[in-house]
């Protein structure tokens, strides 16, 4: 009694649904997991289900390749002319992936950091091989709309990245311009009060971050409120606040800062009114 064997290619293609199944709910029992866990923050979890889809397509790939090997060097072969007009037809798809490898290679920012580039800022809030995803902010704070940037500007453009070490820390600005005819002293010291006040809660995490960082050689300012006084012009002068949060609390930080510092500094005197007579 003889057994009737499938053809090759139709056992690929078998194996390849097999394969296509088993990664479809190794993504879905993943996603459940991930979704059932509790977590420090989102952003921690953002990271995990990013990484878990990036995992899957990779595996896929490399199956498919260990499948089809045969047919795509036998096609391969006969498809160098095809291949280059798909070049340059695809120069731009070809880019975003190149600069999704740069941006892996170099590690310039992860999931949750707050970067600029190309005169957006925002915090990443989702990756893939072709796009990062951004939480736009403007002048600190979050615009309610969501920016997605093919991976091909990471080749070009300057990437500049405000968080370290992942979230932990980072280095937020407020600028404050007064008339040149206050008392400056009086603000910078309520803006530096308000900032060691503030930013009291995060000091310990960021300290050690801080620290951790400067003995793997990086040299970064201190973790302490500094002001900085400058002239803008001749009735005007700004006074410059750094201080040191988590990227979780930076806008809350920042926040809580500007309204105890409106509330510490010395309020103008009310002008005289003339009564009027009953």
């Amino acid at each position: 009694m003889s057994i009737t064997l499938l053809d090759p290619t139709m056992t690929k293609l078998f194996v390849t649904v097999i394969c296509v199944i088993l990664f479809l709910a190794f993504q879905i029992i993943g996603t459940r997991w991930i979704n059932n866990r509790q977590f420090y923050s989102n952003t921690y979890k953002r990271r995990w289900l990013a990484g878990l889809r990036n995992l899957r397509l990779i595996i896929l790939v490399i199956a498919l390749v260990l499948i089809w090997g045969t047919e795509l060097r036998t096609a391969a072969l006969s498809a160098v002319a095809i291949m280059a007009a798909l070049v340059i037809g695809t120069k731009e798809l070809i880019m975003c992936f190149l600069g999704s490898i740069i941006k892996a290679g170099s590690n310039a920012f992860a999931l949750g950091d707050r970067i600029r580039i190309a005169d957006v800022e925002g915090d990443v809030i989702d990756q893939n091989l072709l796009s990062t995803q951004l939480q736009e902010v403007i002048d600190g704070q979050y615009s309610g709309r969501l920016v997605s940037m093919p991976n091909s500007l990471f080749l070009n453009q300057v990437i500049r990245n405000s968080t370290h070490d992942h979230g932990s820390a980072v280095y937020g600005i407020l600028t404050v311009k007064l008339p040149r005819t206050e008392d400056w002293d009086a603000h910078e010291k309520a803006l530096l009060s308000a900032a060691a006040e503030h930013c009291a809660k995060d000091k310990e995490t960021v300290e050690k971050t801080i620290q951790r960082m400067k003995r793997g050689g990086i040299d970064l300012p201190s973790i302490e409120p500094r002001t900085l006084l400058k002239v803008e012009d001749k009735d005007t002068l700004s006074i410059t606040l750094r201080y040191l949060a988590s990227a979780e609390s930076k806008l809350k930080v920042e926040q809580a800062i500007l309204r105890s510092y409106l509330e510490a500094v010395p309020k103008q005197r009310e002008q005289p009114t003339d009564s009027v007579g009953q």
